[in-house]
Protein backbone atom coordinates (compact mmCIF):
# COMPACT_ATOMS: atom_id res chain seq x y z
CA UNK A 1 0.00 0.00 0.00
CA UNK A 2 2.97 2.30 0.82
CA UNK A 3 4.56 2.57 -2.82
CA UNK A 4 0.83 2.45 -4.40
CA UNK A 5 0.87 5.76 -2.49
CA UNK A 6 4.46 6.85 -3.64
CA UNK A 7 3.12 5.53 -7.23
CA UNK A 8 -0.22 7.31 -7.51
CA UNK A 9 0.73 10.48 -5.65
CA UNK A 10 4.18 11.06 -6.68
CA UNK A 11 5.23 12.25 -2.99
CA UNK A 12 8.07 11.43 -0.25
CA UNK A 13 6.53 8.92 2.74
CA UNK A 14 8.50 9.16 5.98
CA UNK A 15 7.62 7.15 9.49
CA UNK A 16 6.77 9.00 12.33
CA UNK A 17 6.80 7.39 15.62
CA UNK A 18 5.23 8.13 18.70
CA UNK A 19 2.87 7.51 21.49
CA UNK A 20 0.77 9.53 23.80
CA UNK A 21 2.20 7.78 26.68
CA UNK A 22 5.69 9.39 26.38
CA UNK A 23 5.59 12.65 24.35
CA UNK A 24 3.23 11.73 21.45
CA UNK A 25 4.03 11.79 17.69
CA UNK A 26 7.61 12.87 17.18
CA UNK A 27 10.11 10.72 19.34
CA UNK A 28 11.13 9.26 15.46
CA UNK A 29 10.99 9.72 11.95
CA UNK A 30 12.60 8.03 9.28
CA UNK A 31 15.35 9.72 6.87
CA UNK A 32 15.23 10.20 3.12
CA UNK A 33 17.68 6.36 2.84
CA UNK A 34 14.64 4.87 4.32
CA UNK A 35 16.54 2.37 6.39
CA UNK A 36 14.47 2.13 9.86
CA UNK A 37 13.65 5.50 11.90
CA UNK A 38 15.77 7.20 13.90
CA UNK A 39 15.14 8.15 17.76
CA UNK A 40 15.29 10.88 19.90
CA UNK A 41 17.50 9.27 22.27
CA UNK A 42 18.58 12.37 23.89
CA UNK A 43 15.14 12.16 25.90
CA UNK A 44 14.57 8.75 25.74
CA UNK A 45 16.29 5.62 26.45
CA UNK A 46 15.05 2.27 24.11
CA UNK A 47 15.70 -0.80 24.86
CA UNK A 48 13.78 -4.32 22.81
CA UNK A 49 12.74 -7.29 25.06
CA UNK A 50 11.88 -10.83 24.52
CA UNK A 51 7.97 -10.22 25.17
CA UNK A 52 7.39 -13.42 26.95
CA UNK A 53 10.85 -13.72 29.54
CA UNK A 54 11.30 -9.57 29.73
CA UNK A 55 15.09 -10.59 29.05
CA UNK A 56 17.19 -7.90 26.92
CA UNK A 57 17.78 -9.06 23.79
CA UNK A 58 20.88 -7.99 21.67
CA UNK A 59 20.41 -5.38 18.80
CA UNK A 60 19.32 -6.56 15.36
CA UNK A 61 16.82 -9.13 17.48
CA UNK A 62 13.09 -8.27 16.90
CA UNK A 63 11.35 -7.95 20.44
CA UNK A 64 9.09 -6.03 22.12
CA UNK A 65 10.03 -2.23 22.10
CA UNK A 66 10.92 -0.79 25.96
CA UNK A 67 11.00 3.04 26.24
CA UNK A 68 11.72 5.26 29.45
CA UNK A 69 11.79 8.81 29.83
CA UNK A 70 14.93 10.65 30.86
CA UNK A 71 13.34 14.08 31.09
CA UNK A 72 9.72 14.33 31.60
CA UNK A 73 9.13 15.17 35.05
CA UNK A 74 4.80 15.05 35.34
CA UNK A 75 4.64 11.60 33.81
CA UNK A 76 7.85 9.94 33.56
CA UNK A 77 7.36 6.59 32.69
CA UNK A 78 10.25 3.83 33.15
CA UNK A 79 10.45 0.40 31.13
CA UNK A 80 6.99 1.60 29.53
CA UNK A 81 6.07 -1.54 27.46
CA UNK A 82 4.25 -0.61 24.70
CA UNK A 83 3.89 -3.88 22.88
CA UNK A 84 5.18 -2.70 19.49
CA UNK A 85 7.47 -5.60 18.18
CA UNK A 86 10.43 -4.25 16.42
CA UNK A 87 14.24 -4.34 16.70
CA UNK A 88 17.27 -1.71 16.90
CA UNK A 89 19.32 -1.85 13.69
CA UNK A 90 22.87 -1.44 15.07
CA UNK A 91 24.85 -0.21 12.23
CA UNK A 92 24.97 3.48 11.42
CA UNK A 93 22.71 5.20 8.84
CA UNK A 94 23.72 6.26 5.69
CA UNK A 95 22.30 9.54 6.31
CA UNK A 96 25.23 9.73 9.27
CA UNK A 97 23.01 10.83 11.84
CA UNK A 98 24.41 9.57 15.51
CA UNK A 99 20.69 8.58 16.37
CA UNK A 100 19.51 4.94 16.92
CA UNK A 101 17.52 3.28 14.98
CA UNK A 102 14.67 0.75 14.97
CA UNK A 103 13.30 -0.79 12.00
CA UNK A 104 9.43 -0.63 10.76
CA UNK A 105 6.72 -2.15 13.23
CA UNK A 106 6.41 -5.60 12.61
CA UNK A 107 3.29 -6.12 14.54
CA UNK A 108 2.30 -5.66 18.69
CA UNK A 109 2.49 -8.68 21.56
CA UNK A 110 -1.63 -8.41 21.47
CA UNK A 111 -2.62 -8.30 18.31
CA UNK A 112 -3.93 -11.77 18.43
CA UNK A 113 -7.56 -12.40 19.08
CA UNK A 114 -9.38 -16.15 20.06
CA UNK A 115 -11.95 -17.29 18.02
CA UNK A 116 -13.31 -20.38 19.19
CA UNK A 117 -10.21 -21.36 20.35
CA UNK A 118 -8.21 -20.17 17.38
CA UNK A 119 -5.03 -17.44 18.00
CA UNK A 120 -5.91 -15.34 14.71
CA UNK A 121 -3.59 -12.09 13.94
CA UNK A 122 -5.14 -9.57 11.77
CA UNK A 123 -2.04 -9.40 9.29
CA UNK A 124 -2.94 -13.01 8.47
CA UNK A 125 -6.20 -11.79 7.59
CA UNK A 126 -4.42 -9.13 5.62
CA UNK A 127 -2.02 -11.14 3.76
CA UNK A 128 -4.88 -13.14 2.24
CA UNK A 129 -7.38 -10.34 1.52
CA UNK A 130 -3.49 -8.79 -0.20
CA UNK A 131 -3.81 -12.17 -2.85
CA UNK A 132 -7.42 -11.80 -3.75
CA UNK A 133 -7.77 -9.52 -7.11
CA UNK A 134 -9.48 -6.31 -6.72
CA UNK A 135 -9.33 -6.36 -2.78
CA UNK A 136 -7.96 -3.91 -0.25
CA UNK A 137 -6.44 -4.68 3.02
CA UNK A 138 -8.02 -1.40 4.48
Amino acid sequence: MRQRIVNELGVKLYDIYGLTEIYGPGIGISCEYECGIHLCDDYLCFEIIDPKTGDVLPDGEIGELVITTLKKEGAPLIRYRNHDLTRIIPRKCECGSEYPRIDILVGRTDDMVKVKGVNIFPNQIDEVLDKIKGFSSE
